[in-house]
C-alpha cells in the first residue's frame, strides 16, 4: 500500500513539473527583455520630445514653410532643424515620423470637430511618433496642435472715415457717425434728420386757421384746423421735384367745423370733425366738394379720429367709442355706422397696419388699444390695452411692418412721454414697452418714425421738434451727434406728418406760426430710402498687395439688426493682386461654406476656411461685404465693425 501511495506522488510531482517549467522559462525570458523593452521605450520618448522642439523650432521661424500637411522627419540642416519628406531613415533602431494634418473647426462656435468643419489655415495637427524593433517592437505617439500664435495680428474697421475710403464700393447705403460710425441703408437725400432747419417751403393757412391735424402721401398733404370754428382745410400739393413747390387747389371744407383727425388718399379727404350729425365728412379731392357724412347718432359727440380701410372708415369719438361705416354702395350722402366698439377712452389717434387697429387713448390708465380686425374689415375684436408709465396718450406712428409703435404720452414732470412698445405677437415681450425718453419739458403733439433709425417727436415748450436715435439691439434712445436734433419754434408744433419721396424724405409741420402754419423740414439721409443695400470694403492691407500670401484666420463683427423687418450679411473674399493691385482682382465672395450660396451671420468670433470656389486663403488681396435689406423704410439695419484676425 505505501508503495503504491509513493508511485502516485512521483507521477504527480512530474506532472506539476511539467506544468510550471515553460512558464519557468518564459518568466526568465521576459524578466531578461523588459529592461531594455523599457530603455527603448525611455529612449522613443525623448527622441519624441526632441523632434516636437524642432517642429516648434521651424513653426517659430515660419509657418508657411512648416504648414504643410504630410509625413516627415526631423533633420538638422546647419545650426537648425528642418523637416524632411520621404521616409524616415532608422537610426540606432529608432524611426521618427512627423505627420502634418489639418484641424478642421465648426463654423459657428469655432469648436475643433473631426469631420464637417471649415478648414482652420492657422492651426495645425502634428503628430511624433517613434517607433523601434529590438528587443520587442514598439512605438510611442505624441500628438499636439500648433498654431500660428506669435504672428497673429488684427485688422480693425469701424470708423466713419474707414467706411469712407475711396476704395470701398457703397450701393444705396450711407455712413453716419451717431457712435463712432456705422454703415446704414440710404438712398441719397439733401438734409440730415440730425440737423433740423425750416425751410422757405410752406403754406400759410387763411383765417390764422391754427392746423392741428395733418396726414400725408407722396405728393400730397392733408391739413385741418381745429381750434376755432372760424377754420379751414387745405389739400396741400407738394412736387416729387428738388426744391419742392407747395400750393393748394382748394379748401376741403370752410367755416363752422373744427377738425380733429383727417386722412386721405388720391381721391377722397375723410376728416373727423366736431359738428352735430356730421363727425364724420368725405370730400372729394376732384371738385372740393363734401360728398358725403359719417354720423355717430348722436349730436353731443365729437369726432377725433379716423382711418380708412378699403370701403370701411373708422371713426372715433369723444363718447369712447369707435364706429364702423360701409362705404362699398356709395361715398355720397349721409351714413349711419354698421357696427361699434367701446374703448377704455377716446381714441386721440387711429392708425391700420395689417390686419389691426392702433389707438392712442386719451386715458392715464391704459395709453394704447389694440384692435384685431374682423369680418374682411366689417367689425372689429376685443381690444387689447397697452399701460405705459406715463399720461394720457396723444398721438401713435406704427411701423409697416406691424412690430414697434411710437407713443407719445403729456408731459409730466416725473413722467417721460415718447415711448416704443413691442407689438409683435411672437415676441416674448409683446406689449411691453423696449425704450421711453423724456422730452425736458415738452408737451407732445405728435410722433413719427422716419429713416435711418430716427424718432420725431412735436409739441409745444421747450424744445418743440426733437429727434433721437434709436438703438433696436440695446433698446436705447440717444441725442444726435453732438447734441444737435433739437428746434425751437416758438409758435408751437401741433402735428407732424412725414413723406419719403424720390426727391428726399421730409417731416411736414402744424405750427402756431399765423404767417406760415404748415412748414417742411428736410430729412435725411433718404430720398426714396433702398430696401436693401450692399457696402463693399476697401481691399485690405490696401491697394498695394502684401509682400507675400498671408492667412486669414477669424473674424468677428458687431451689428444692429432689429427683429423681424431688417437682415444683415457678410461675405468674405481672399484673392491674388493683378498687375501688382489689390484693386484689380475679380474678388469672388463666399460665405461660411466656401460658396457664394451661403453668408456669415452672429456677431462671434468666426473662423474662416483655407480655400473655396473662386477664393483664396492665405492670399495676399482681401476684401468683405455686407448686405443690409429692411421691409420697413422707417427702419435699417446697421453694421458698426469688423476686427480680421491675419497671420502673415
Amino acid at each position: 500500500m505505501k508503495r503504491g501511495q509513493s508511485l502516485i506522488e512521483i507521477i504527480v510531482a512530474f506532472g506539476m513539473t511539467a506544468l510550471f517549467i515553460p512558464a519557468l522559462i518564459t518568466g526568465l525570458v521576459a524578466s531578461r527583455q523588459a529592461r531594455p523593452q523599457t530603455e527603448s521605450r525611455q529612449h522613443a520618448t525623448l527622441l519624441a520630445n526632441q523632434a516636437l522642439e524642432a517642429v516648434r523650432t521651424i513653426r517659430e521661424k515660419s509657418w508657411p514653410d512648416f504648414a504643410v500637411d504630410g509625413t516627415f522627419y526631423p533633420q538638422v540642416s546647419g545650426t537648425t532643424w528642418s523637416l524632411v519628406s520621404g521616409p524616415p531613415p532608422s537610426v540606432d533602431g529608432f524611426i521618427t515620423s512627423v505627420e502634418i494634418a489639418p484641424v478642421h473647426r465648426d463654423a459657428s462656435s469655432g469648436e475643433i470637430v473631426s469631420v464637417d468643419g471649415v478648414n482652420d489655415p492657422s492651426t495645425k495637427l502634428v503628430t511624433v511618433t517613434v517607433s523601434w524593433t529590438y528587443p520587442l517592437s514598439g512605438s510611442v505617439s505624441f500628438p499636439q496642435y500648433f498654431t500660428r500664435y506669435m504672428d497673429n495680428m488684427d485688422f480693425v474697421e469701424t470708423t466713419k472715415a474707414q467706411f469712407d475710403s475711396v476704395l470701398a464700393v457703397r450701393n444705396s447705403v450711407a455712413t453716419t457717425d451717431v457712435s463712432g460710425g456705422e454703415v446704414v441703408l440710404s438712398g441719397g437725400g439733401h438734409g440730415d434728420w440730425c440737423q433740423p432747419t425750416l425751410t422757405q417751403w410752406g403754406f400759410n393757412l387763411s383765417h390764422n386757421a391754427n392746423g392741428t391735424a395733418i396726414y400725408a402721401i407722396e405728393g400730397k398733404a392733408f391739413v385741418g384746423s381745429g381750434l376755432s370754428n372760424n377754420s379751414d382745410t387745405y389739400d396741400v400739393l407738394i412736387s416729387n421735384s428738388y426744391p419742392p413747390t407747395v400750393t393748394s387747389p382748394g379748401l376741403l371744407i370752410t367755416g363752422q367745423k373744427k377738425v380733429n383727425g383727417i386722412y386721405g388718399d388720391q381721391s377722397y379727404a375723410y376728416l373727423a370733425t366736431d359738428s352735430n350729425q356730421k363727425q364724420g365728412v368725405i370730400t372729394d379731392l376732384n371738385s372740393h366738394q363734401e360728398i358725403g357724412w359719417l354720423d355717430t347718432g348722436s349730436g353731443s359727440i365729437k369726432g377725433r379720429g379716423i382711418v380708412v380701410n378699403g370701403n370701411y372708415v373708422y371713426l372715433s369719438a369723444t363718447n369712447n367709442k369707435i364706429y364702423i361705416y360701409d362705404l362699398s354702395a356709395s361715398k355720397t350722402g349721409s351714413h349711419n355706422s354698421t357696427a361699434n366698439i367701446s374703448l377704455t377712452g377716446t381714441a386721440t389717434k387711429l392708425v391700420l397696419v395689417g390686419n389691426r387697429l392702433f389707438a392712442a387713448l386719451d386715458s392715464t390708465s391704459n395709453q394704447l388699444a389694440i384692435i384685431p380686425i374682423t369680418g374682411g374689415g366689417s367689425s372689429l375684436g376685443s381690444p387689447e390695452y397697452v399701460s405705459v408709465f406715463g399720461q394720457a396718450g396723444k398721438d401713435v406712428f406704427v411701423n409697416t411692418s406691424g412690430t414697434r409703435v411710437y407713443l407719445a404720452a403729456g408731459s409730466s414732470a416725473t413722467q417721460n412721454e415718447l415711448f416704443i412698445i413691442d407689438i409683435d405677437p411672437a415676441s416674448p415681450t409683446y406689449k411691453q414697452t423696449r425704450a421711453s425718453q423724456d422730452t425736458e419739458g415738452m408737451n407732445p403733439t405728435g410722433v413719427a418714425a422716419v429713416t435711418n433709425n430716427k424718432v420725431i417727436i412735436v409739441g409745444e415748450g421747450g424744445y418743440e421738434y426733437q429727434v433721437y436715435n434709436y438703438n433696436g439691439s440695446t433698446n436705447t434712445f440717444s441725442s444726435c451727434t453732438g447734441g444737435a436734433g433739437l428746434l425751437n419754434l416758438d409758435a408751437g408744433i401741433r402735428g407732424i406728418a412725414t413723406v419719403i419721396a424720390p426727391s428726399g424724405a421730409f417731416s411736414y409741420i402744424l405750427t402756431g406760426d399765423g404767417a406760415s402754419e404748415f412748414k417742411i423740414i428736410e430729412g435725411g439721409p433718404s430720398g426714396m430710402t433702398a430696401t436693401s443695400g450692399t457696402f463693399t470694403s476697401a481691399p485690405f492691407p490696401g491697394s498695394a498687395p502684401a509682400p507675400f500670401p498671408i492667412a486669414f484666420n477669424r473674424l468677428q463683427w458687431h451689428y444692429v439688426q432689429p427683429p423681424g423687418i431688417t437682415t444683415v450679411k457678410l461675405w468674405v473674399s481672399g484673392a491674388e493682386p493683378v498687375a501688382g493691385s489689390c484693386n484689380h482682382p475679380n474678388y469672388t465672395f463666399v460665405g461660411p461654406d466656401g460658396t457664394p450660396n451661403t453668408y456669415f451671420t452672429g456677431d462671434g468670433a468666426i473662423p474662416l476656411f483655407q480655400d473655396g470656389i473662386g477664393y483664396s486663403n492665405p492670399a495676399q488681396c482681401f476684401k468683405y461685404r455686407v448686405e443690409l435689406t429692411s421691409t420697413d423704410p422707417n427702419t435699417s439695419p446697421e453694421f458698426d465693425d469688423i476686427t480680421v484676425s491675419y497671420s502673415p
